[in-house]
């Protein structure tokens, strides 16, 4: 397995999870399981690279940094089966086109149902704080998150949307960029849950209650989302079940050598998991008149 080198890689629950289900799923093969990390230089040739990374394996499973079109046509010469992970692969490709093996999980259809939610229980403003640039999984879920909302009339303005890193950080400054608004959404769609965690943390802070002020939804699922107060509403990845299916994969195509590589281009399901952090929209209550007159004239 090739994950990135990176010095927080131990501590992320989407390659926790996902290294944890392709270590179950080899040992009930009987397979063992090395993991290389790799940074990749623009000058380096990075089939050769690859090739070096896999001498001693039967088949390479690549959940490392972002790949290149070029870089994706260098493996098609690959020599040992490999299978790519939806999240390593450019934003702007059309998977089934690519020829390549990949697992994914279905990131437009998950944004689709989080709007969808938000959009049933009333709310139309509704902020977006999404992930980085040049992620293929932050512009499909931004991808998805619009085509509802458009769909509904309900597009976000451009001061409720901001973009950053898939880290609590992006939340805390997502929210402190919208509560400098006039306006502000009733609901915000976080691109995933580190995100949402910062978000639900800097409404805390700014004396917004979630829900009763503001609804958050998340995108993943890991284990803090049921520890969190409230518990968060969010996207289910099935990470176990990806990496499943990658290790299936690989074993399949090196038990039969000769057979043609299985192109893989159909996503996994992402179901919805609703909790405590979303809520019916509820218009801000107003005093009466003549409550208001009474305090004015104590």
């Amino acid at each position: 397995v090739v994950v990135p080198l990176d010095e927080n890689i131990f501590f992320s629950e989407y390659y926790g999870r996902f290294l944890s289900g392709t270590l179950h799923a080899a040992a009930a093969r009987g397979w063992g399981v090395q993991i290389s990390t790799m940074r990749r230089h623009e000058n380096a040739n990075f089939r050769q690279a690859m090739q070096q990374l896999s001498m001693d394996s039967s088949g390479v499973i690549y959940l490392a940094e972002p790949l290149s079109k070029k870089e994706i046509e260098e493996l098609k010469g690959f020599r040992r089966p490999f299978v790519i992970t939806k999240s390593a692969l450019p934003e702007d490709t059309d998977v089934r086109e690519l020829g390549v093996p990949v697992v994914g999980v279905d990131n437009r259809s998950g944004a689709r149902s989080v709007a969808s939610l938000l959009l049933q229980l009333g709310h139309k403003r509704i902020g977006l704080l999404l992930g980085p640039a040049g992620s293929r999984d932050a512009h499909e879920r931004k991808q998805g998150y619009i085509e509802m909302l458009q769909k509904a009339g309900a597009v976000p303005r451009p001061e409720w949307i901001h973009s950053g890193t898939f880290s609590a950080e992006t939340g805390r400054a997502g929210i402190e960029k919208i509560m400098q608004c006039p306006e502000r959404p009733t609901a915000i769609c976080c691109a995933n849950d580190e995100i949402a965690f910062g978000a639900m943390r800097a409404c805390h802070l700014s004396g917004l209650h979630c829900p009763d002020d503001i609804s958050i939804v998340g995108f993943d699922d890991g284990i803090w989302a049921m520890a969190c107060q409230p518990a968060l509403t969010t996207i289910r990845q099935p990470l176990a079940d990806l990496a499943e299916r990658a290790v299936g994969m690989i074993v399949e195509a090196a038990s039969d050598p000769g057979r043609s590589r299985r192109v893989l281009s159909d996503d996994m399901a992402a179901p919805m998991m609703i909790r405590e952090s979303t809520r019916p929209f509820r218009p801000p209550e107003r005093k009466p008149a003549g409550t208001a007159r009474v305090e004015e004239r104590a």
